[in-house]
């Protein structure tokens, strides 16, 4: 029994005494201050609504630690995160600073945020139209969906049939043809 107990509190000294050093391993790195900071990008050009992520890149000397701290210059343009993740809200332009918690140094990210382009429409609306009905009747369709206005032109004009008294309303419906 007394063998086990010595045994426990070796282990626990042990454990112990190792947390102790580690701890102050981790306050001679914090006393190395940070003389150069470098982001993955140095200005950038963002669309309402976007989101990127800012990182830091390179830490001089090389025994300083990464720890530091984000601010925008004006949060109603673009915010940022406590990990640099910074978000496009409204149009304008914006710097992100960020500091090294060693040392305080400085660096500053330029953030331009433009308006959303409006997308491309996905409706095409082609039509053809001979006597202008059917034009009319087209544009309304684009209007209500968003669609693009296209019109079907002939290479040739189309024959009028046989029979008819030459207007277009006349037109065969297949004009290639008996149908």
């Amino acid at each position: 029994m007394k063998l086990k107990s010595r045994w426990m509190a070796a282990l626990l000294s042990f454990v112990l005494l190792f947390s102790f050093c580690m701890g102050d391993l981790q306050t001679v790195q914090a006393k190395v201050k940070a003389k150069k900071l470098e982001l993955n990008y140095t200005s950038v050009t963002m669309q309402k609504g976007a989101k990127l992520t800012l990182r830091v890149t390179s830490v001089s000397p090389a025994g300083a630690l990464k720890k530091v701290t984000w601010k925008s210059s004006k949060k109603k343009v673009v915010s940022v995160s406590k990990k640099g993740v910074i978000t496009a809200k409204k149009k304008g332009t914006a710097a992100i600073t960020v500091k090294a918690k060693s040392g305080g140094k400085k660096v500053k990210c330029k953030v331009k945020v433009t308006n959303r382009k409006k997308p491309a429409s996905k409706v095409l609306v082609a039509y053809f139209s001979a006597t202008g009905t059917t034009k009319g009747i087209a544009k309304k369709v684009a209007k209500a969906t968003g669609g693009t206005l296209y019109q079907i032109t002939p290479a040739k004009n189309f024959p009028l049939s046989e029979g008819t008294n030459g207007k277009a309303s006349d037109m065969l419906a297949c004009p290639f043809g008996d149908s």
